[in-house]
């Protein structure tokens, strides 16, 4: 069902989170109180009333879940559009999905290798290349929010010019073969994949505006936005916290991971949530900074959840397979100076927070045990995680002979 909080999106509106307490959760009265003022921020069109019922106990489950939250956790949690949605809605408003996809995921896209023993600075925020938070809507069309504010961070640094790209025409024109387009979803490299072939790059300004469905391809109609720069490839870093700081540290990266209940109630601080599964991601983001407590990711839910649309992931934790699959495009200069006005950057500030210490990457038994034939058995290669090279956060995470090269993989010959 289509929300509202699209429109306030759209419009520059927030609708914000809903904090509850224990004692409005004690009081029934109060309660009632706070779901009134809950459906005018998150309004739906009138429905029988054995719905509205639904909603109201999905509402409750979701308050005593918040409550829950914030006594256990140390990040913060709140009431939010989410709040009265099945987890089957819930997941509309992602939208990573690998299958019916061309087989190009693991395609050499871009084999240059720059330098080794790169050295990258303990923070980075890539806050003046990056425009503030949309909202995607019960479409799956996160794939399109994260790979383009990664590409529109990166063709700032490089042109000078910060533009908001067009998520609508990627939503109607990539997939214009599937049935379902784009809001079947997708993966962040198919934004780079169909740029690389040639196809322009329409300013968010001049094609018509998002909607959060598909329509016709219009993109011929436009100019390419494209101007001091193209898409020439992308490139996937090292699956670890190391691989993702090497490429940010140069710039916005976009990247996936597996949403929770926990996560779409996540309000503000730092998040270190174990509820997830670990199986695979299922929601696609911009990272665009870290600090040594946090990365730093743009989100696609609009301005009114989370810190003003952002969520900090705690660093030396595996941030629910945050580092599985981050990739950036790369860019070749064309020579032309890009005349078109800019547009202005997200008003957001982080506030600093405090950094945990970093966990010591450790076999769990001893060296008999954590061979190398352990690691081919899943069970041991959990014990054995040292060996293994299973902990995400160590920088030691490059094969043996390899070294983290300067475009975040890992080879012996940067």
């Amino acid at each position: 069902m289509f929300r509202m909080t699209i429109l306030f999106a759209l419009l520059g509106l927030a609708a914000g989170n809903l904090p509850v307490n224990q004692e409005v959760l004690s009081n029934p009265q109060e309660l009632l109180a706070l779901y009134s003022k809950y459906q005018r921020t998150f309004p739906r069109p009138d429905a029988p009333l054995a719905e509205r019922r639904f909603r109201l106990k999905l509402f409750k489950n979701a308050a005593r879940f918040v409550v829950r939250q914030n006594a256990e956790k140390e990040w913060r949690s709140a009431l939010n559009q989410f709040s009265d949605m099945t987890e089957e809605e819930a997941r509309a408003y992602e939208g990573v999905n690998m299958t019916s996809l061309p087989d190009l995921q693991h395609a050499p896209q871009h084999d240059k290798k720059l330098s080794a023993d790169f050295q990258y600075p303990s923070q980075k925020l890539w806050l003046d290349s990056t425009m503030e938070p949309l909202d995607q809507g019960n479409c799956g069309s996160c794939w399109i929010f994260g790979s383009l504010s990664t590409l529109e961070g990166r063709y700032h640094q490089l042109s000078g010019k910060l533009k908001r790209f067009s998520v609508q025409q990627m939503l109607d024109c990539v997939f214009a073969w599937r049935q379902d387009k784009g809001c079947g979803g997708g993966a962040n490299y198919c934004t780079y994949s169909y740029l690389k072939q040639g196809h322009p790059l329409v300013r968010a300004a001049d094609y018509p505006a998002y909607q959060a469905k598909e329509n016709e391809c219009r993109q011929d109609r436009y100019a390419d936005a494209l101007i001091s720069a193209k898409v020439k490839g992308w490139i996937y870093t090292h699956p670890t916290e190391e691989g993702l700081l090497v490429a940010l540290s140069q710039g916005p990266t976009a990247v996936s991971f597996e949403t929770t209940a926990a996560f779409r109630a996540y309000s503000g601080g730092v998040i270190r949530d174990d509820s997830c599964l670990g199986k695979m991601t299922t929601h696609a983001v911009a990272a665009v900074g870290y600090t040594p407590a946090y990365i730093l990711i743009k989100n696609s839910w609009g301005t009114g959840w989370g810190e003003h649309g952002f969520v900090k992931f705690g660093r030396h934790h595996h941030g629910c397979l945050l580092f599985t699959k981050p990739i950036y495009p790369v860019l070749e200069e064309t020579g032309v100076r890009d005349g078109q006005s800019g547009e202005r950057p997200t008003g957001y500030s982080p506030r600093e927070e405090v950094p945990l210490p970093q966990p010591v990457c450790k076999d769990e038994y001893p060296s008999w045990w954590c061979n190398s034939s352990a690691c081919s058995n899943s069970e041991k290669a959990n014990d054995c995680r040292k060996t293994c090279k299973r902990c995400s956060f160590d920088k030691d995470t490059c094969p043996r002979g390899e070294n983290m090269c300067r475009d975040a993989t890992c080879s012996a010959g940067c």
